[in-house]
């Protein structure tokens, strides 16, 4: 495994949008983690809200496997709609966009990203666009059609944001079990159109864990697959499909960073100069402090400037002095 940092990720997006890479874009693929500081919570205890919001009884230290059975066989009992509904009452009650979320929207309005995969199903980017005053992404969910142009791409089209299983807006969220998320297959055209942005775009991956067989199944479907970031706070795990894959085409390099902090870094330097004209007024720390740190260099520079400038007229000022003193000696 390759061990890289931010500073290198920044290069090769710069590289990328410079036109000096072979791959012609950026893609994010984003999981479970990159909502950790949005409040979000990992899918073990997301199963185990969902079960006690519907009534059951869950100690803490319950295993894998038996929580596994009791949420599946909870889910068996659902409608589409009821399921939404309990994951809906469970994720809002602890979910808020966080400063990554608007960066990556202000990132892809720029054109720094050309599309973002997601396994998540909740509406954090949405809502954050719709914060923001912004709607860079075209969202395509289960339920909606893709046109043929977005998986043909003979010209540039809006960044995608591909939600795989589901999306709690449209009440449909088809991969949630181990079961489903495992063997349930994706519509032909959701297939084409990943395969079609990873081979076009660089990858990038955050807070994702690569245990999705069925999209591990697709990545061995893909033969021009360039060097992936994998950015996450914990090392890759070697029993992942994904991972093993990755590594053994050498092309997996590890990032140490969260979802906010690698955001954070990237936008410290790619906004540093943007101006979002219609974007609505939201505090965002970091783009707040790479203005003032932008104006503080500024200002230092200015009067480093003036100061040169005074001691060159004082200096030449001095100089002119001494040589009428000496001839008048």
């Amino acid at each position: 495994m390759n061990i890289k940092n931010i500073n290198n990720i920044l290069n090769h997006i710069t590289s990328v949008k410079n036109g000096t890479d072979e791959k012609r874009g950026i893609c994010f693929l984003i999981g479970a983690g990159a909502d950790i500081s949005s409040g979000g919570i990992l899918f073990r205890e997301l199963k185990i809200r969902f079960l006690k919001e519907n009534g059951c009884i869950v100690p803490s230290n319950v295993s894998d496997k038996i929580l596994d059975e009791q949420f599946e066989k909870q889910i068996d009992k659902m409608s589409q709609n009821g399921r939404c509904e309990t994951l809906d009452k469970v994720m809002k009650r602890y979910k808020a966009p966080s400063e990554g979320y608007s960066l990556l929207v202000m990132l892809a309005e720029l054109g720094y990203i050309d599309a973002v995969i997601t396994t998540n199903f909740d509406y954090l980017l949405e809502q954050t666009q719709q914060s923001l005053n912004l709607s860079p992404f075209t969202i395509f969910t289960p339920g909606s059609a893709v046109p043929e142009e977005y998986y043909q791409r003979c010209s540039k089209t809006s960044p995608i944001y591909l939600k795989m299983h589901g999306d709690l807006s449209t009440r449909l969220v088809t991969h949630l079990t181990q079961n489903e998320i495992q063997n349930k297959q994706y519509g032909e055209k959701f297939i084409k159109l990943f395969k079609h942005i990873i081979h076009n775009d660089s990858l990038i991956i955050v807070g994702y864990g690569g245990y999705d067989s069925l999209i591990t199944t697709i990545f061995k479907e893909i033969n021009d697959i360039n060097e992936v970031y994998w950015c996450n706070i914990s090392e890759p795990n070697d029993d992942s499909d994904l991972v093993k894959l990755l590594e053994q085409k050498d092309l997996l390099y590890y990032v140490n960073t969260t979802f906010d902090n690698l955001f954070q870094e990237l936008s410290k330097t790619l906004l540093k100069d943007a101006k979002m004209k219609n974007t609505s007024p939201v505090f965002l720390p970091t783009v707040v402090e790479t203005k003032i740190t932008n104006q503080l260099a500024a200002f230092n520079e200015k009067f480093e400037y003036r100061d040169k400038l005074t001691y060159i007229i004082h200096g030449t000022a001095v100089k002119v002095a001494e040589n009428h003193i000496v001839s008048i000696f």
